[in-house]
This record gives structure tokens, C-alpha cells and sequence, in this order.
């Protein structure tokens, strides 16, 4: 049995031993072993050797290579220390065997020049070596069955090793650390059947990984790319690019700090099994056609991003965004469903494709269905209804329904069942009760006419209801607070947002609602027609109430105006802020007499001061009016009784 004292013995070696560092203790063996050229350790085993050219297969026996250079019995260059101004290894025009094994390369000028060159050549491996080169570690051109594996490439000026025209090529366990000024730390053009996994790629400054025009048939699979960090405002731009023609898989990759992780502008690349973290945008779709992406993780600024891509599939991935989810812009049939997005801002976002030029595809027929969204749910931007024609079902957020009507007629929706509502291209439809929350919009109706919003509850949104492009619309009776969220963006606090919002819109009502504690209270743009009466609109922290420019022949009185940051807003003179008779509005900062006047180009004619809130009456008139108009009635009543009974 081992005692008491011998197994603290034990821990305290153990404990000594964790003391020291995984990398002072491998420092401290390479010390023992040879010695520090530059950042990397060079092995005192090494063989000093000159820079050679091989241009055949006969100069390998000429400059007596071992081996026969056949698949068995390969020429083996081993255990060399080549360190030069201009190169290191150059091998053209051959097809023989060979072995690079266990060396070390380095070139030392300063302009871009290449440690190992190998072109028009076949059947080379490359394993356990170290490559450290102010230009490029290694350029391979229009070459067959290559071997790239356990090698360490330390980047200069250039990129660090750059693969054009290869077919049949296993690049694997290397560790790519780019130098400060890298265009890309691995670049591949024109490659077929390519297979890069397991590489470690630190510190790269423009992309990762680049696979250039007509590349078919290749694997980025289990590789880790991180961005460099050494200058802080500067972000590497790409973990992984893929253009043009090329058909790239990208499966179970590591990638950090990056303005993209993974930008495709490709055909058909599945994408998979992906952690993207650090971010601004986890991944770009950039005029891809087919491609699938699913099963990824992305913690990042914005998670995914179509612009003019067609027939892609978007599923099963698990999104973080600071800001948005999933955007679409300009894309044709794409298919976003089953995946799970949190957002600070929005969930899913619908982009017109007018933002991008008029030649752009609309964004047509869409299918967006059952995704868990919690945080921010749905935003459109769009300019014409036809670039709404989606199919959008069976999506939860926040832990309930999201309702999509499109083009419905003549319905009740109850507002108990969904969490939040888009209603799109409907007539003569009611929306009755509800609680809306915790969402980029509560209610939102774009492009429709005759449609009743009442008796619901909306908070905690960045808009609480917002109409667009919509007629003869009323909104009744609705409970509106703490809507307008603040949003962090690049370590500053933006705060943006009304209860209710109102844009390029006419002919409606708004009336008996409570509103209050939001960023900005009712808020009006381009907006004709509308009737605002008896609202209570109070400890908004902008505006009360807001109309632009544009808005005009809008009339609002008998509503109670209060302590909001500025009261009202009036951009045009030509809206009304009182009956035209005698009845104004309540304003908690009215000084008693005179007009009010509605900065810059408005004026109430009829104000009234309000010093509390009034709960007001169906017919309009407050509270207290009404306690005292009883009172006199009462005394009325009661003095004709006592006349009535003295009479007698």
C-alpha cells in the first residue's frame, strides 16, 4: 500500500513539473540540441549544404542523390541546412520519386524570391522540414502527386506557399505562419482532386487559404486559421476564399478573427461542421449557385450573408450575432430553414435588390421555414411587394409562433398565438390582442389595406408596430412600451427605434393608445391623412411624437403630450395639431398661454396644459373633466329634488 507521505512526494513533483511550461520546456531541449537562427530553431544534426537546381531525373545521379527513384526506393534529400540569399531548392522536369525530408530551408533576401520551386515535375513529398523565406516558402507549378506533410513555413513579404496547376496532392500536419505583409498564407489556382487537412495556418493578414479559378474536386477539411492580432486595427480580411468555377468542400474548420471567415463566390462547395468565431461576418455567399451550407457554428458580428446567389441551402446551423443573423440580399430560391439564431438585432433579414443595382434579380420565392430564433426576428427592406412572395412557416421565436400572412382577405388573427406578426399584401384583416416582445418588430404590415391593429401589447422591440406602404390602417387601443433598443456597434452604444413607426402610408387612425417609456413615441415619414386622437404619449426618451418633411395633412389633438425628451417634432407646416375649432392637445410643457408651438413648422391653436395623465373616455374626454361634469350633474339633480320637496 503506498503511504500518505509518499503521495504527497508525488504531488509535489507534479506540481513542479506543471510549473514549468509546455514551451519553456521545449525551449529548453532545443537549446540542448543546437541553436536559435532567426525565430526558428535550427538542429546542430543538420548538414550544411549549398542551393541546388534539379532540371531531370539523370541529375539526381549526377549529384548522387541515394536511392533509384522509383516508388520503392525513392532519392531521399535528408538532413540538410540550406540557408542562402536567392533559394534554397529548385526542381523542374521530372517524374522520378523523391524524398525532402528533415530539413532546413532558408532564404535571407529581402525581395521575393522561393526556398523550393517545383514545376513540370511529379512524385515529390515533402515531410518534417521547416521553410522560413522573405519571399515565398514554396511555389508548385504544374505538377502530379504531391506530398506536403509535417513541415513548418515561416512567411515573409509573399505568400507562403502557393499550389497552381497540381493534380493528386496531400497537404497535411503543417503548420503555415505568414509574415506581416502576406497577400494569402496558401494559395491554390487551377488544382484538382487537392486535399488540405490538419494544417495550422497563424497569423495571416489578407486570407488564409485562396482557392483560385477552376479547382474541382478539393478537400479544406479539420483546419484551424487564425487572423493576426498584432495590429488592432487592422483585421485580416478572409479565413478561406473560394472563386470562380472551383469546387471546394470546407468541412470541420477552425477559423478566428477574420472580417470574413469563409467568402465563397463559387459553385456548389458544401460547407459543414464549421467554427467561425471572432468574426465580422461568419460566412459570405457572394454569386454562388448550389452551394449548401448546414451544421456550422458562427459566433460572430453578423452570422450569414447571401448577395446574388441562387438554388443555396442554408440549414441546421447554430448562429451567435451581435447584430444580424441570416441576410439575404438579391437571391433566388434559397432554402434557410431548421436553423437556430441568436441575435441582438435581427434574426433573418430580406434585403430589396435595388440596394444593388437594377440589373440585380429580385429576391424571389424564398423558402424560410422552421428556424428557432431568439433575440431579433424578421426584418424586410424591400421596395415592391413582389419581393415578398416567399414561402415563411413554421418558425418559433423566442419560444413562440412567427405569423406570415400573405395575401390574406377578410380574417381574424388572434395575437395570442404568435410572437410576432408580418402581414403582407392582406386586406380587411384584424389583429386582435397579444403580447409582442423581445423582437426587431411586434407587428409589422407592408403593402396592405383596411387592417386593424388593437388591444395587443408590444415591448421590449426595436419597432412595436410599423406600417408601410399600407392604406386606411387603424390602431386602436394598444399598449406600447420600452421599444427602440440600444445596440452596441465597434464599443458604441446606438439607440434607435419607435413604439409605432409609419412610413410612405395614408388614410388611417390612431387613437387611445399607451404609449409610453420607448425611444421615440409615434414616429411618421412621407405619411399622409392620418387621424391621431386621444393617445397617451409620455417618457419617451426622444420624441413624443415625430413627422418628417414629408408627411402633411395629418391632424392630431386630443392627445396627452408629456415629459418625453422633446414633446413633438413637426419637419412640415402642413399638418394639423388641433381640431380646428377648440380642441389642441395636452402638453406637459405648455407655458398656459397662448398657442403651443411645434418646432420648427407647427402650431396648436387650442393647447392645454397637462400636469398628470388623464385616463380618457371612449368619447375623448378626460377623466377628470368627466368626474366634474358628473359632479354638477349630480348637484344639478339634487338641487331640483330639494326645490321639487319644498315645494310640496
Amino acid at each position: 500500500m503506498i503511504s500518505l507521505k509518499k503521495i504527497l512526494v508525488l504531488v509535489l513533483v507534479s506540481m513542479m513539473l506543471l510549473s514549468l511550461s509546455p514551451t519553456q520546456g521545449i525551449v529548453g531541449q532545443m537549446e540542448e540540441q543546437g541553436q536559435m537562427q532567426g525565430n526558428v530553431m535550427v538542429l546542430a544534426s543538420y548538414t550544411p549544404h549549398a542551393p541546388f537546381n534539379i532540371t531531370c531525373n539523370k541529375d539526381f545521379i549526377d549529384q548522387g542523390w541515394p536511392g533509384s527513384g522509383t516508388t520503392s526506393d525513392p532519392y531521399i534529400i535528408s538532413g540538410l541546412n540550406i540557408t542562402d540569399e536567392n533559394q534554397a531548392i529548385w526542381i523542374f522536369n521530372t517524374s522520378a520519386y523523391v524524398v525532402i525530408e528533415d530539413c532546413y530551408f532558408r532564404v535571407t533576401n529581402t525581395t521575393k524570391l522561393i526556398a523550393i520551386y517545383l514545376a513540370n515535375a511529379s512524385n515529390i513529398a515533402l515531410r518534417g522540414s521547416i521553410l522560413t523565406a522573405l519571399g515565398y516558402n514554396l511555389v508548385v507549378q504544374n505538377m502530379t502527386n504531391l506530398e506536403v506533410k509535417n513541415c513548418t513555413l515561416n512567411g515573409g513579404l509573399g505568400t507562403n506557399a502557393v499550389f497552381a496547376n497540381v493534380h493528386n496532392a496531400m497537404i497535411e500536419y503543417n503548420q503555415f505562419s505568414p509574415g506581416y505583409y502576406d497577400t494569402n498564407a496558401v494559395n491554390f489556382a487551377g488544382v484538382e482532386n487537392v486535399t488540405f487537412q490538419h494544417n495550422l495556418i497563424d497569423g495571416f493578414q489578407w486570407s488564409g487559404i485562396e482557392w483560385g479559378y477552376a479547382s474541382s474536386d478539393c478537400l479544406a477539411y479539420n483546419n484551424t486559421l487564425i487572423g493576426s492580432t498584432t495590429d488592432p486595427f487592422l483585421q485580416a480580411f478572409y479565413g478561406i476564399i473560394i472563386e470562380g468555377d472551383s469546387a471546394v468542400d470546407i468541412i470541420d474548420n477552425r477559423i478566428q478573427n477574420a472580417s470574413v471567415g469563409i467568402l465563397l463566390q463559387n459553385y456548389s462547395s458544401t460547407v459543414e461542421l464549421n467554427t467561425i468565431t471572432y468574426c465580422t461576418t461568419g460566412i459570405v455567399l457572394q454569386d454562388s449557385v448550389g452551394a449548401s451550407v448546414h451544421n456550422n457554428f458562427i459566433n460572430c458580428t453578423f452570422g450569414i450573408d447571401l448577395q446574388s446567389t441562387v438554388d443555396c441551402t442554408i440549414q441546421l446551423n447554430t448562429i451567435r450575432a451581435l447584430h444580424s443573423g441570416i441576410t439575404l440580399a438579391q437571391s433566388l430560391r434559397a432554402n434557410v430553414n431548421s436553423n437556430t439564431i441568436s441575435s441582438r438585432v435581427n434574426g433573418i433579414v430580406l434585403y430589396n435588390a435595388n440596394n444593388f443595382g437594377q440589373d440585380a434579380p429580385h429576391l424571389e420565392f424564398c423558402d424560410i421555414s422552421n428556424n428557432y430564433l431568439s433575440g431579433g426576428g424578421f426584418q424586410f427592406m424591400v421596395n415592391d411587394v413582389s419581393e415578398l412572395n416567399h414561402k415563411i412557416r413554421g418558425n418559433v421565436l423566442n419560444g413562440g409562433a412567427y405569423g406570415y400572412f400573405l395575401s390574406n382577405e377578410s380574417i381574424t388573427i388572434d395575437g395570442e398565438l404568435f410572437r410576432s406578426l408580418t402581414l403582407v399584401n392582406v386586406s380587411d384583416v384584424t389583429v386582435k390582442g397579444g403580447e409582442f416582445q423581445n423582437t426587431t418588430v411586434g407587428i409589422e404590415v407592408l403593402y396592405s389595406h383596411d387592417v386593424t391593429i388593437t388591444d395587443a401589447i408590444v415591448h421590449n422591440t426595436t419597432y412595436g408596430i410599423s406600417l408601410k406602404e399600407s392604406l386606411e390602417c387603424d390602431i386602436t387601443n394598444n399598449h406600447l412600451y420600452y421599444n427602440g433598443m440600444p445596440l452596441k456597434w465597434q464599443h458604441l452604444y446606438i439607440q434607435m427605434g419607435a413604439a409605432i413607426s409609419i412610413e410612405n402610408s395614408r388614410n388611417g387612425t390612431m387613437n387611445n393608445n399607451d404609449i409610453h417609456d420607448n425611444y421615440d413615441g409615434i414616429a411618421l415619414a412621407s405619411t399622409n391623412n392620418f387621424l391621431i386622437t386621444y393617445n397617451l404619449i409620455y417618457n419617451n426618451s426622444n420624441y413624443g411624437i415625430s413627422l418628417d418633411g414629408l408627411c402633411s395633412n395629418n391632424r392630431i389633438y386630443q392627445n396627452q403630450i408629456g415629459w418625453n425628451g422633446i414633446n413633438a417634432k413637426a419637419q412640415a407646416a402642413s399638418n394639423y395639431w388641433d381640431d380646428g375649432v377648440s380642441m389642441g392637445n395636452y402638453w406637459s410643457d405648455y407655458d398656459g398661454s397662448g398657442e403651443y408651438e411645434v418646432l420648427p413648422n407647427g402650431l396648436d391653436h387650442y393647447p392645454k396644459l397637462l400636469t398628470h395623465l388623464m385616463p380618457f373616455m371612449t368619447e375623448g374626454i378626460p377623466l377628470d373633466a368627466t368626474i366634474i361634469l358628473i359632479g354638477g350633474v349630480a348637484i344639478g339633480v339634487i338641487a331640483v329634488a330639494i326645490i321639487f320637496l319644498k315645494k310640496r
